[in-house]
């Protein structure tokens, strides 16, 4: 017998077919005599559960013994943690620190911005005193070397 007969055979020892199903399970087990085991054990089985499944009474209502689990379930979980960490420092370090970032922003900014020319439309001259310095440089693939020589004379 196959999973789906034993499940409309289930069924219908608990009562839950049609009749025009009903009448062709009752035919299966007076022909069959796996699904007149399979009855028996059925039976058997309703029999047990129905005397041996002890009741428990519940000192309280229903909605009483729920509610004192929830309520020890809520007391086990710990409360959420303030989305707002602090950290253990005052309000005005909290408030200077990232106003403190955003002018070192402001600061690199402009610090980065290029130079304006002067007056007359070029750029100021720097003096440097390394004017008498010739470098050159040397580069072979084959070797995969570069030579910098730097000549201060």
């Amino acid at each position: 017998m196959n999973h789906d007969a034993r499940l409309k055979l289930q069924a219908f020892l608990d009562g839950q077919l049609p009749p025009g199903e009903a009448s062709a399970m009752q035919r299966l087990i007076e022909t069959d005599p796996e699904a007149r085991t399979f009855r028996a054990d059925w039976t058997a089985m309703k029999r047990l559960l129905a005397v041996g499944e002890p009741v428990v009474e519940v000192p309280a209502s229903r909605e009483q013994y729920w509610h004192e689990i929830a309520r020890q379930l809520e007391a086990a979980i710990p409360p959420p943690r303030s989305s707002r960490a602090s950290w253990g420092l005052p309000w005005w370090l909290r408030v200077l620190a990232p106003v403190t970032a955003g002018v070192a922003v402001i600061a690199a900014l402009i610090l980065s911005l290029p130079a304006k020319p002067d007056a007359s439309g070029s750029y100021a001259e720097v003096e440097s005193p390394l004017n008498d310095v010739g470098a050159m440089i040397f580069r072979s693939e084959s070797e995969r070397m570069t030579v910098v020589w730097v000549d201060t004379r």
